[in-house]
């Protein structure tokens, strides 16, 4: 870890702040409009400013090499926030929740997990789960005058990421059950995090209790899904069975039921709503632009034709994949993250003290014109090979960066090619609203309300 004395030399740089009381009377807007408020903000004090959540102050920022410092130079001044301490608390202690030691020592177990043969034998649980989707939308197409986008493509995921856990040991009823309490956690958590005295007034007015109850809802699955594939001698290609097959290098163990209820619970969140999100917004996107559906139509029929994608047509689908890249640029699915500081330091001038927060506003990082031309417009050309070596290591990020880079990022690119090389060339989904969407800003970033869509053959 660096000490205090880090960059002891640099001159000292004062980032604007906006006032405490003003940051009170913003909360209705944050609590509202997040991503709005936010923008605006960085349009009037700069790419890196103060504000306050709560009394504490914190930095926020959208400056690739402050975010690089922060997040690969200087990572080991810095551990999660209350916001990941307060995921913890609801889906347990996961890669994505944990820290230190221990989480260096679950990365490299689970690792393996999501190199190339694995993610080989998972693409086709993926394939045979967006197959039956498809099928199913095709039959129920005449029953849709119209219908969520968004819905859809968390039906898809939610299923994707179970069958790719679990094999098909969860009914079609659980799936939805799962999504609908995610859903809700997701709201729990972020209220938790943005309104001042909440964890008091929870406990008061009985959410705490509620929520509790769902955990308990869907643990109740989970362990018995576990239960039941540690008693079960069969073979199977899902994510549980690496879990249940990884042994520590020290012990020669496994993991504890706990231990595999825990980063199941993290892949499911990580890996649903996430791909959704960013499904919704690419075929959005597509609608939007009809020239460039039909660039990614022509791709797929002179790639895969009229069988079936396999996975080693992906790596030929390269502009199917920039298009999702672009959309995930304009739309990133984890659209914020922060970090709390160690130790008191100075950060490329600033002077970040311990215990304070500083919040990567990744949305304005992907639109920031510093590192991208006509930033608002949707161009997949700009993620050609040959454009992303001269770009900025830091200027995109949705999958997060430096040692703590998001380890299925090549799973839900694997899964999001799939679906957009299966489902573009069968259906249309016609945007109804002629407004753009609201944005939601949750812990991931989803169209508010939904996504209305008229569902229609090619």
């Amino acid at each position: 870890m660096n000490s205090t004395k880090d960059n002891i030399n640099e001159t000292t740089i004062e980032a604007k702040r906006i006032p405490i009381l003003k940051t009170f009377r913003n909360l209705p807007r944050l609590l509202d409009d997040p991503i709005g408020l936010i923008s605006s903000q960085f349009e009037k004090y700069g790419d890196t400013y103060k504000s306050y959540v709560g009394l504490e102050e914190i930095y926020l920022s959208q400056d690739a090499d402050f975010v690089q410092y922060f997040m690969q130079k200087g990572h080991r001044n810095y551990q999660k926030t209350r916001f990941t301490r307060t995921l913890g608390d609801v889906i347990g202690r996961g890669l994505l929740t944990s820290e230190g030691d221990y989480w260096r020592q679950q990365r490299r177990l689970i690792q393996p997990g999501f190199h190339k043969k694995k993610l080989e034998d998972l693409s086709n649980i993926i394939t045979e789960d967006i197959i039956d989707f498809s099928l199913n939308l095709e039959h129920n197409i005449d029953v849709f005058g119209s219908a969520d986008l968004m819905k859809l493509m968390m039906r898809l995921t939610i299923k994707v990421v179970l069958n790719s856990l679990f094999s098909n040991s969860i009914s079609d009823k659980y799936i939805d059950r799962f999504d609908e309490i995610i859903t809700v956690l997701q709201h729990y958590i972020v209220a938790k995090v943005r309104i001042p005295f909440s964890t008091q007034f929870f406990k008061l007015n009985g959410k705490d209790k509620k929520m509790q109850a769902l955990i308990n809802e869907i643990d109740e699955i989970v362990y018995s899904i576990i239960s039941e594939r540690k008693n079960n001698q069969g073979n199977f290609d899902d994510l549980l069975d690496m879990l249940l097959q990884a042994r520590y290098e020290d012990t020669g163990e496994g993991m504890t039921d706990q231990q595999l209820r825990d980063e199941s619970m993290i892949m499911l969140l990580a890996g649903h709503e996430t791909s959704a999100n960013a499904l919704t917004w690419a075929f959005y996107l597509l609608h939007q632009h009809p020239e460039i559906a039909e660039k990614v139509l022509a791709e797929i029929q002179n790639v895969v034709g009229n069988r079936l994608p396999t996975f080693e047509d992906l790596r030929g689908l390269t502009y199917t994949k920039q298009v999702i890249q672009e959309s995930m640029r304009l739309f990133p699915p984890a659209w914020i993250t922060d970090r709390e500081a160690l130790v008191e330091h100075q950060m490329m001038g600033y002077k970040i003290k311990k215990g304070q927060v500083v919040t990567v506003f990744v949305y304005g990082l992907h639109r920031n014109p510093v590192y991208w031309k006509r930033p608002n417009d949707f161009m997949p050309e700009r993620f050609a090979p040959e454009l992303i070596k001269e770009r900025h290591p830091f200027s995109y990020m949705p999958f997060g960066g430096g040692p703590r880079l998001c380890i299925g990022n090549n799973f839900a690119y694997m899964e999001m090619q799939l679906a957009l090389a299966i489902l573009l060339p069968k259906f249309k989904f016609e945007v109804i609203a002629n407004e753009a969407p609201k944005l939601e800003g949750l812990i991931t970033l989803r169209p508010e309300g939904g996504l209305p869509v008229k569902v229609s053959l090619r």
